[in-house]
């Protein structure tokens, strides 16, 4: 039995894989938590945010930065509340700032030149995307997160007006 195809087996992306597998997860939460804050229906905004608080979304995931950690744990202060028009107000916040970190990091891996960063940038920033507005950005969306003169002085779909 010969072992010599096991040395070129690439553990590091065997591990992102199963990274991007839990980032999936954690945007089909997120998506989730978005439609129950668009239908009013609190209980299930409550039941998504705390699904994805225990995924470690808000320590160790992705929301890292210490601002969108704030805005996340405001989301949810307002769920526990009832506060129906706040929550939706700090979610929006909070996409604005996470939308705008994904796009700064993309632009500063392609920047780089490691290209696996940037892939795993863009990743990221598409299913960030996805989880927002449940639906697949478009090379012209994309553009308009990282260039908003891309789309020659029109405002981006999504709202986010990111300096390159």
């Amino acid at each position: 039995m010969s072992v010599a195809g096991i040395s070129s087996v690439d553990f590091s992306s065997a591990a992102a894989s199963t990274q991007l597998t839990r980032r999936q997860q954690q945007d089909n939460i997120g998506r989730q938590l978005e439609e129950a804050l668009k239908n009013g229906d609190l209980a299930g905004a409550e039941k998504a945010f705390q699904q994805l608080s225990a995924s470690g979304a808000s320590s160790t995931g992705f929301i890292n930065n210490p601002t969108l950690r704030a805005e996340f744990n405001a989301v949810g202060q307002d769920i526990q509340n009832g506060n129906l028009a706040q929550a939706q107000s700090d979610m929006q916040t909070f996409n604005t700032q996470l939308l705008h970190n994904d796009a700064q990091n993309a632009i500063r891996q392609y920047k780089s030149g490691d290209t696996a960063a940037f892939q795993q940038a863009l990743a990221t920033l598409k299913g960030d995307y996805w989880a927002v507005y449940g639906e697949t950005p478009t090379n012209s969306d994309l553009r308009s997160l990282v260039d908003p003169s891309s789309t020659s002085g029109q405002t981006p779909s999504t709202g986010v007006n990111i300096q390159a």
